[in-house]
């Protein structure tokens, strides 16, 4: 009888063994780790994103932030990279027509305005009138380095839109990223600069001296993909969906960024 209880007692503790040892494969925690190339420009947002879907879809996200140009071209060496999302559609449609994307996937989660921008202790006439840029111009104009950067392309356009991009072209300051570009102003390098609305607007140390019309320069869209090269599409995908929810247009709406419904940009 005693032998009898203990098989009964062994067999026991081996089932429950057995069922933890299940329940531990069933819910292994954050076992998918994705990379994420990201515009520069939306450092702020996409941390704050990359966050709240780590929590709420048990990922692991790894955040590669720099212009889009660079992660354009990261992306065509083939290093190991699950979703793009770029601040220009010339760099997505690039990496598109390389074959390095899920078409099907690609959606445009937000929109940004272009602003010109001056140390917070510079004393400037009001309204700034941006055709007199050339004339109160005393130093540099920082803007992000345009064969590469969005932001210093969009700039480039818009300044040829007034008519007043060749008065100014031997005092542009190329910047590797529009954060590079909005630091120059801040440290007083340069007494005005050209940079997103969104990342001024958070800014302490720089006045937003004035704003683009939008028919100066293409429309600042983001652009997002998941990429062909990724090794968990489905969770990419998911990942994609969740930046482009209900729940996270007030994250991205919080941060100055205008919604777009979310559509193939074609």
């Amino acid at each position: 009888m005693k032998h009898l209880n203990y098989l009964i007692i062994v067999t026991l503790l081996i089932l429950l063994h057995s069922c933890n040892k299940s329940q531990q494969r069933q819910a292994p925690g954050k076992t998918e780790k994705l990379t994420l190339l990201v515009a520069a420009s939306l450092t702020d947002v996409i941390t704050v994103l990359a966050d709240s879907a780590e929590k709420d879809l048990g990922v692991e996200l790894k955040l590669n932030l720099s212009s889009s140009g660079t992660l354009a071209r990261q992306i065509t060496e083939q290093i190991p990279c699950d979703i793009y999302i770029s601040a220009s559609k010339r760099w997505m449609d690039y990496v598109d027509e390389k074959g390095f994307t899920i078409p099907e996937s690609r959606c445009i989660p937000a929109q940004n305005k272009l602003v010109l921008i001056a140390p917070k202790d510079k004393n400037l006439q009001k309204p700034f009138k941006l055709i007199n840029l050339a004339s109160l111009l005393d130093s540099r104009l920082s803007i992000g380095d345009p064969t590469h950067v969005p932001a210093g392309k969009y700039a480039v356009e818009a300044l040829h839109s007034l008519k007043i991009y060749h008065s100014l072209s031997d005092r542009i300051l190329p910047a590797k990223d529009v954060r590079s570009a909005l630091m120059i102003v801040e440290l007083g390098e340069a007494n005005f600069g050209i940079v997103y609305k969104t990342d001024a607007v958070r800014s302490t140390r720089v006045n937003i001296v004035a704003i683009f019309p939008d028919s100066t320069h293409q429309p600042i869209n983001y652009h997002a993909a998941v990429l062909k090269s990724s090794q968990k599409k489905n969770t990419a995908k998911k990942v994609l969906d969740y930046f482009t929810s209900e729940q996270s247009k007030k994250v991205w709406a919080g941060y100055g960024f205008t919604i777009v419904e979310k559509a193939p940009p074609r």
